[in-house]
């Protein structure tokens, strides 16, 4: 959303494809209007992985108090996770964590908006009601009964839009990195481009790795080490970060 672009396309390249075949396929999808990022065969690609990632960390400020809305609205996006999440719809959100390995819990959210019959925002009902087309949506009494079960009635904490803010992008920085460690992104350049075209985060945020930089890249290994025993999978600094930090170093943009 807002970029200008149909969406995101992930070219995956095999080992043993050639290069004219790579730059020709790559012309055809920008004369399609696709943003395109370069990327070897792994699961879930780079769009998917960090989606995830966000709505991870997104159900963890929730879980602690933090209403969906009070989350898009902390972020500021042009489309904040939840509304995202309505516009696929809440069936595909559970697929792509059991795809991709998460705890069952970061699915059961969306689960349970997907049994009630609240299956996005197409059917006029997801995380958010929406009374007329292309209305912003309405966080109804329903679905605050649905999360609060989901809760569980546990305590909550009053979490401040910066912490929010803080936990999701920090959550994408760390997504990013495990995708540089394994192979799956082959520059912070492209998981950057995967979170502005297809997570819609600001362009003038230059995306997560690049945010994670003009922060300071000791700063975040820090909120990583810190926040690392809430969610592993969400919070952890790489063995390339701390090198990073101890050399001095950055993505090089």
């Amino acid at each position: 959303p807002g970029t200008g672009h149909r969406g995101l396309a992930d070219l995956v390249v095999a080992p043993d494809a050639a290069g004219g075949a790579v730059t020709r396929a790559a012309a055809l999808v920008r004369r399609l209007g696709y943003g395109l990022v370069t990327c070897p065969a792994r699961r879930g690609l780079l769009a998917g992985r960090l989606k995830a990632a966000m709505l991870a960390a997104s159900a963890w400020c929730v879980a602690r108090g933090a209403g969906p809305q009070k989350v898009d609205a902390a972020l500021g996006w042009p489309l904040g996770p939840y509304h995202q999440a309505d516009v696929e719809g809440p069936a595909v959100q559970v697929e792509r964590f059991a795809v991709l390995g998460w705890p069952a819990s970061y699915g059961q959210l969306f689960d349970g908006f997907d049994h009630a019959g609240r299956k996005g925002r197409a059917s006029g009902r997801g995380i958010f009601s929406y009374a007329q087309q292309g209305a912003a949506g309405d966080y109804d009494a329903a679905a605050q009964a649905l999360i609060g079960e989901w809760r569980g009635g546990g305590e909550t904490e009053a979490l401040s839009p910066a912490s929010i803010r803080r936990r999701v992008w920090s959550a994408l920085f760390s997504a990013g990195q495990r995708l540089l460690d394994e192979g799956a992104a082959l520059d912070a350049g492209d998981v950057d481009l995967a979170a502005l075209e297809a997570l819609g985060v600001p362009r003038a945020s230059g995306g997560p790795m690049k945010t994670g930089e003009i922060r300071g890249l000791l700063t975040v290994k820090r909120e990583l080490e810190a926040w690392e025993a809430d969610a592993p999978e969400l919070w952890a600094a790489s063995e390339r970060l701390t090198e990073m930090v101890k050399n001095g170093e950055g993505f090089g943009f």
